[in-house]
């Protein structure tokens, strides 16, 4: 019933239907009520389907109106594991219900809650069983723990009177007028007591017409012995002697004395029925006796089992004291006998320290026997314990219940099942897992027919298929077309050889071809019996096309070996031939057979053995050997110049050598007719450059004269229009200066004669900024320069309290440009720095390796201030000509227009990062030189 409820609580639409109320999803989730209904299930009274804010989301039947009942206990239960729980009686319409509450999980917090209210009805068939069971007078109660609603299955009734023990103890109060005996024990499992009632007249209506019937035997015998002493007191002396005597005996305890009265006379018959009487007293007290000890008996074996249980047992009392601890308890916590078992939960403590299975320190009001004490019960507790002064941990299970003894005191109990290799079998379990799960190969589970059962996130990715895709399916479905029926011949296999290797073709969900290695292996029940197949994926289609790009490489490398032009030797590391190619093989008349697996010095060819032992050494320790003309003989005499080039390489994990050997002998008979003929053109060549660089010489006077020419008309009018005024200027100040002695004149010439020196100094800077000489480029080490232009500058950094740190790279390219200008357009940077940090700071020069636009090796320097930075709106026009963001009077703005100029010329680039307080990074690029690209990317 129960199982049946929380399958249907965390049915699919169920779950969508909470993750997501809409209309449209209510008639599936009534869909799966209806399963319930009353005509289905004849006890169902109404199927509610609450939300995790504990509010009604449906009810069917539809229209219904909820029952409104407090279930705050109920859902409380629910939301722990086993997640479903059964729930008190109530009444409804006079009717005994009860609820049956599952949980809708959904990770940490269920999503909602299943209820099922059901009637408390007993068909006629039951209640008959239950009367033939019980016998007709007995009756049997069911009821909540609380006492508040009682039911005999058909109607509600009153409570039982008085407090009922909690186990098969019997008590005895009036129902109704009439004494009777009752059974009562709780319903496991659930908030429920059940109670058996039988009338007294069953157990004591035998027993009190036994003492009823010896009443009246023993007042009759008496009465005829008063009425027999009167009559015959003269002739009964010794009789009645011997009666008094039996009695007086029987007073005592002491059964044994008969009463010996051979006359048949009423003396006689009284001494018989009272021989009899005590015969049946003594018959009495024996089934007593018996009955006693087959109590005491009862209670021995109930100990016994008790202390022989497989599950631990322990017992308190009210105040948590303990009472009892079983052999199983012991064992269960590794006690050393009697004398380390703890009486109170003070000394437990000090042995064991309780967690849950998040790992929390459980106080001691939460552990299982304080929970019982204070709760009334405990289900299903799994607590880890650990024993402080040893390396002991357990993993427990706790149930617990009340139970109140004879003498009507309470006790408290707890039963412990160790479940520390099931918790262990259940974490190794999540391992495995979520091994399989994170695996990157394909790892799928199929049934026996080959159907999938499992779909792990690799062959998520492998296949593309959603493991709702192909649950159920048969894995032929990533078959390629050609192989759709090999499952027959694959499952008859694996039935005789139970795993499989190899691999094979299948195809992913968008019809894309894959080469797979599979290894196929059994799934087995705790039986060891075949229950599916596991099957491991793992993609191999790239090695699948480097091995056939491999097989076409080595194909085209044995046409290129085979059908070269020049001759190829392969030899192993102790210069032992393991190939030759046909071409050197005729040009030194041997056949194959004669070179293969000979060392390279016991060929004819090459007998010089200590030369061609060297050279191999030489090989070993370069990698890479080259001989420009080596003299070699061919088998039948003929001498051959080649030329040798041999390198070492590896092929697979051996190092092999090959020589490749080209015949020069044709170019060497050419180069030896050349030379004379380069040795006589030498000596025109040598006229020629003499000429050239005579010409070279007169052509740069020609051009250098020219841009002087050109310059110096610019120069001149500078000088007419703008130095000669400024000079008159300057030489008057300087007589008026001589002449005047007043101190606030002298001040105010000192200012003009400034202003005029500013103003010559933006004439030179306009000189230089109009100047097109021809640079002078060399290959510069820019950390050299950048050293050697911060020593020239340093004094004046320092006496600005600016900090230089350096931060050069390793290695650094060289690049092709001219020294001077980049040592000024380095000073021009680093000055205006200074003058950025008026009060002291920090530059950083950084040089390194760094690509240029467009990917090409380079040269980055940086120039990095903690200065007071430029305003956004000012950083365009940095670049103009005369745009200057220095004070009046100390700056002429062509300083960075100059610069930019200079690097441009230069084939780099330079870029300015800046905003108002945060500092100026000034950043330019020049392309590495050749030879340096290498090391520059």
């Amino acid at each position: 019933l129960m199982n049946k409820t929380f399958a249907a609580a965390n049915d699919k639409e169920i779950t969508n239907y909470l993750g997501k109320p809409t209309a449209g999803g209510a008639p599936n989730a009534v869909s799966i009520h209806d399963q319930f209904t009353e005509s289905r299930d004849p006890s169902n009274l109404q199927v509610e389907l609450w939300d995790a804010n504990r509010s009604i989301a449906l009810v069917t039947p539809q229209g219904s109106t909820p029952l409104l009942a407090d279930l705050s206990v109920e859902f409380d239960h629910a939301a722990a594991d086993p997640f479903q729980v059964t729930g008190a009686f109530r009444i409804v319409n006079g009717a005994v219900v009860y609820p049956v509450v599952a949980a809708v999980k959904g990770g940490d917090r269920p999503l909602g809650y299943l209820v099922r209210w059901r009637r408390l009805a007993a068909t006629p068939d039951s209640r008959k069983q239950l009367n033939e069971l019980l016998g007709p007078n007995a009756s049997i109660f069911f009821g909540n723990i609380d006492g508040k609603v009682w039911t005999d299955t058909l109607t509600s009734v009153s409570k039982p009177p008085g407090g009922l023990p909690t186990t098969l103890q019997i008590a005895q109060y009036r129902r109704d007028g009439e004494s009777v005996m009752a059974l009562g024990r709780p319903v496991s499992g659930t908030p429920w007591f059940i109670v058996v009632e039988f009338a007294d007249h069953v157990f004591l209506g035998q027993a009190k017409r036994f003492l009823k019937n010896m009443g009246w035997a023993a007042l009759v015998l008496l009465t005829l012995a008063v009425v027999g002493a009167i009559v015959l007191s003269l002739s009964i002396t010794r009789p009645l002697g011997s009666l008094t005597t039996a009695a007086t005996a029987i007073s005592r305890g002491d059964y044994s004395a008969v009463v010996d009265i051979p006359q048949r006379d009423e003396l006689g018959t009284l001494a018989g029925a009272f021989n009899v009487m005590v015969t049946k007293v003594v018959l009495s007290q024996r089934e007593l006796e018996q009955k006693v000890q087959a109590l005491r008996e009862s209670e021995q074996r109930l100990q016994t089992v008790i202390e022989n249980l497989g599950d631990g047992l322990i017992i308190s009392d009210m105040n948590g004291k303990f009472v009892n601890w079983n052999k199983a308890a012991v064992e269960l916590h590794s006690l050393d006998g009697a004398n380390e078992i703890p009486s109170d939960p003070a000394e437990f403590g000090k042995l064991f320290e309780l967690t849950a299975m998040d790992g929390s320190i459980l106080p001691v009001e939460q552990w299982p026997l304080q929970r019982v004490i204070r709760e009334g019960k405990l289900i299903d507790l799994e607590v880890r314990v650990r024993r402080l002064n040893a390396d002991w941990q357990r993993v427990f299970n706790y149930s617990g219940n009340m139970v109140r003894e004879e003498n009507g005191r309470l006790i408290a109990f707890v039963t412990i099942t160790d479940i520390t290799l099931r918790k262990q079998n259940e974490e190794e379990r999540c391992v495995l897992a979520s091994i399989v799960e994170s695996s990157r190969d394909a790892i799928i589970g199929k049934d026996l027919d080959g159907r999938i059962t499992s779909w792990n996130a690799g062959a998520e990715k492998l296949y593309g298929y959603s493991p709702e895709e192909v649950l159920g399916q048969s894995v032929s479905i990533l078959f390629p077309p050609p192989l759709c029926n090999q499952l027959p011949r694959i499952l008859a296999s694996l039935a005789e050889q139970e795993s499989l290797s190899f691999e094979t073709e299948r195809v992913n969900k968008s019809g894309k071809q894959l080469f797979v290695s599979l290894n196929i292996s059994p799934i087995r029940s705790a039986s060891r019996r075949i229950t599916g197949w596991s099957t491991i994926a793992r993609d191999i289609t790239e090695r699948k096309q480097i091995e056939e790009a491999l097989s076409i490489s080595e194909l085209h490398y044995r046409r290129l070996f085979e059908s070269a032009r020049d001759g190829v030797l392969i030899m192993n590391t102790y210069g032992k031939i393991a190939d030759v190619n046909p071409y050197l093989l005729e040009k030194l008349s041997y056949s194959k057979e004669e070179l293969l697996g000979k060392q390279l010095w016991e060929i004819g060819s090459f007998k010089d053995i200590a030369a061609s032992k060297a050279a191999f050494q030489e090989l070993q320790a370069q990698d890479y050997v080259r001989y420009d003309d080596l003299p070699l003989e061919s088998s039948d005499g003929k001498l051959i110049h080649v030329e040798v080039v041999a390198n070492s390489y590896f092929e697979g994990s051996s190092r092999v050598v090959q020589a490749n050997i080209r015949d020069v002998s044709e170019r060497k008979l050419i180069q030896d007719e050349l030379l004379m003929t380069n040795t006589s053109l030498a000596q025109t060549l040598t006229q020629l450059q003499a000429k050239t660089e005579e010409l070279g010489s007169m052509t740069q006077q020609f051009w250098q004269a020219s841009k002087l020419a050109t310059m110096g008309e610019l120069a001149a009018s500078v000088a007419h229009e703008l130095n000669n005024p400024l000079a008159t200027i300057s030489l008057r100040i300087e007589m008026l200066l001589t002449q005047l002695a007043s101190d606030e004149s002298r001040h105010s010439l000192l200012v003009v004669e400034e202003e005029v020196e500013r103003m010559a100094r933006l004439v030179s800077n306009l000189l230089v900024f109009s100047r097109r000489s021809h640079r002078q480029t060399s290959t510069l080490n820019l950390r050299e320069e950048l050293t050697n232009t911060l020593e020239f500058i340093s004094y004046h950094l320092r006496s600005q309290k600016v900090r230089i740190v350096e931060e050069f790279g390793d290695p650094i390219p060289t690049v092709q440009a001219d020294r001077q200008q980049l040592r000024q357009v380095f000073l021009n940077l680093i000055t205006n720095a200074g003058d950025a940090m008026p009060a002291g700071g920090t530059l950083r020069v950084r040089c390194h390796a760094g690509p240029m636009i467009g990917g090409r090796a380079g040269v980055v320097i940086e120039f990095a201030d903690t200065g007071t930075g430029v305003q956004t709106g000012d950083l365009p026009r940095l670049w103009e000509p005369f745009f200057t963001t220095k004070p009046e009077g100390k700056g002429t703005g062509l300083g960075l227009a100059i610069c930019r100029r200079t690097v441009e010329e230069h084939r780099g680039s330079i870029e300015i990062k800046t905003g108002p307080g945060q500092g100026t990074t000034v950043r330019i690029a020049l392309p590495a030189t050749e030879e340096h690209s290498e090391v520059a990317a």
